[in-house]
């Protein structure tokens, strides 16, 4: 039977060898030991991934002309998810997300140690993954370096969108999660470390979180007579974005569990942070004594709902409209939250400009544009618009509180690295190569003299009949706005960009970055009240 394997493959398509020895046994009649003993000694002709184990040693065969096909990919990854192992909770934690993620966030979400123990470590899984060509690494500007399932950039451009707003959404309630734990004296005051905050990732042992804190609550230390009591750990994991499943909540679980196994590590306390779960999610959390919270149950309706709409409105950016009303209920209901200010104000700043382009140039708008090369995604454009048989701008937006620096270095990457290559793109399309080209820096902001000789030595060596190289800050930006007749867009401007009351709020901070896909900013803690949501929380009340 020596081409047995070859017609078990060739019929059924890819498959495990452990699945392919039970169907020579039941079709072909071998022995149990027969056919394993013909699949470990099956023909050249028959491949498999050696880089990706199968629970009881089993491989993945197929023959190379099935290599690529839609049959391999979806058999393989059914076959990764039935093995419940490591492979299956990163792919499931990706899933959860979108299916894109930054490389940072990958061993959080996808339950793996750091170090390579009796489990593989992230790094590993990742690597794996990505040589079996399920998974891809890209950078997606304005985040960095990816992971995401390989299905090609243009597939991703969306998925890119929802991640991003993703982020900065979480980044608003990790700051609000902080100071409720912080303020409840859960753990250690100073000791709190934050998703994305430090030079590393918040860590426990060998696994990482996006918020830990060492914690003495009587529950959690060990308050030994003749010692230092030694801590325990408070610890949280959050997902927006949709409603949490159980395969998405099993990596977060698999970290529990293992964290709890290990003797040198003390007890914890675990949080899981989302905006709805599955009934089936909730059992899980439950089963295993971890709290399945929301932002409704620990700060109430209002806020909750503001996240929800945050990551709605930003996930449509390309439609570039935003009713000013809306505005006014982030800033004023996200607000309560230090350092969301300046993210809200980073991220908002491109609808106000977009709004101003549409308005005063009657131009068509495209928020978030990404320009590829050699299929990979290399630079964005935060507003383009074309105003038709005149021109095109490329609009750089940088919303930051007044007064505050736009960094040097991104000039320089906007005028040699950004520009270069979007106009590149832009003389390769067919209705813009004969438009007049603008490339404008729209900014709340304050350029350093350097950055300004900077722009005016670029200025000077672009031929007048090239294209437009223009810098419009704050006055600038508010006459083009009342040049629009919008009382609404005027108002908006003046109130949360250029005469924003909670610019104290900022100043108190010390001036940090507004990038919304950098640092996490303090949390005030007395501007939100640990409300009534709070009680029924702690008493166990349900998430849902």
């Amino acid at each position: 039977m020596p081409d047995a394997i070859e017609e078990v493959l060739r019929s059924r398509g890819p498959g495990l060898s452990s699945d392919v020895a039970a169907i020579l046994i039941e079709e072909h009649g071998l022995l149990a030991a027969a056919a394993r003993q013909r699949v470990s000694r099956r023909s050249p002709a028959v491949r498999s991934l050696t880089n990706l184990a199968f629970p009881r040693n089993a491989r993945f065969l197929y023959l190379p002309e099935q290599y690529g096909s839609s049959a391999f990919w979806s058999t393989l990854v059914k076959a990764l998810y039935a093995s419940k192992g490591s492979y299956a909770r990163a792919l499931a934690a990706l899933q959860q997300r979108g299916g894109i993620m930054p490389v940072d966030h990958f061993s959080i979400a996808a339950g793996a140690p750091l170090e390579q123990t009796r489990q593989l470590a992230a790094d590993t899984i990742r690597a794996r993954l990505v040589e079996a060509k399920l998974l891809e690494e890209l950078d997606v500007p304005g985040v960095g370096t990816c992971v995401a399932f390989a299905r090609g950039a243009e597939y991703l451009e969306q998925p890119a969108a929802r991640m991003k707003a993703r982020l900065i959404t979480e980044a608003i309630l990790l700051s609000a999660l902080k100071s409720w734990a912080r303020e409840l004296g859960l753990g250690s005051y100073e000791k709190f470390e934050v998703r994305d905050e430090g030079t590393r990732q918040p860590r426990v042992s060998t696994f990482e979180w996006d918020i830990t804190a060492p914690s003495y609550l009587g529950g959690l230390a060990n308050w030994a007579a003749d010692a230092k009591p030694k801590p325990g750990f408070v610890v949280f994991d959050v997902f927006l974005g949709g409603v949490l499943t159980e395969a998405g909540l099993e990596p977060f679980i698999h970290k529990c569990l293992t964290l709890r196994s290990l003797k040198k590590v003390g007890r914890c306390i675990q949080f899981f942070v989302a905006e709805r779960y599955t009934p089936e999610a909730l059992r899980l959390a439950r089963k295993h004594g971890v709290v399945p919270a929301t932002p409704a149950s620990l700060f109430g309706d209002e806020l909750a709902a503001a996240l929800t709409e945050l990551i709605a409105t930003m996930t449509n950016a390309a439609q570039a409209t935003i009713d000013p009303e809306k505005f006014t209920t982030f800033f004023t209901k996200l607000g309560k939250i230090e350092g969301a200010v300046s993210r809200l104000r980073g991220a908002l700043f491109e609808f106000v400009v977009a709004d101003i382009v549409r308005k005063k140039f009657h131009a068509r708008v495209k928020l978030n544009d990404i320009y590829r090369q050699n299929g990979k995604d290399v630079a964005e454009i935060d507003v383009r618009g074309v105003v038709d048989e005149q021109c095109v701008y490329f609009i750089e937006c940088k919303g930051y509180m007044p007064g505050r620096l736009v960094d040097d270095d991104e000039i320089e990457k906007w005028l040699t690295k950004r520009i270069p290559l979007v106009r590149q793109r832009a003389l390769e399309h067919p209705e813009w190569r004969n438009l007049k080209l603008r490339f404008e820096l729209w900014t709340t902001g304050e350029l350093s003299e350097s950055a300004k000789a900077r722009i005016a030595e670029a200025q000077r060596s672009i031929r007048a009949t090239a294209y437009v190289v223009e810098v419009r800050q704050a006055k600038q930006i508010e006459q083009l706005a009342r040049e629009t007749n919008d009382v609404s867009l005027i108002g908006v401007l003046q109130q949360h960009f250029l005469k924003s009351p909670l610019a104290d709020v900022d100043k108190k901070s010390g001036g940090v970055d507004t990038n919304p896909m950098t640092h996490a900013l303090p949390f005030d803690a007395n501007s939100i009240a640990l409300t009534t949501h709070t009680v029924p929380f702690l008493l166990g009340s349900s998430a849902g």
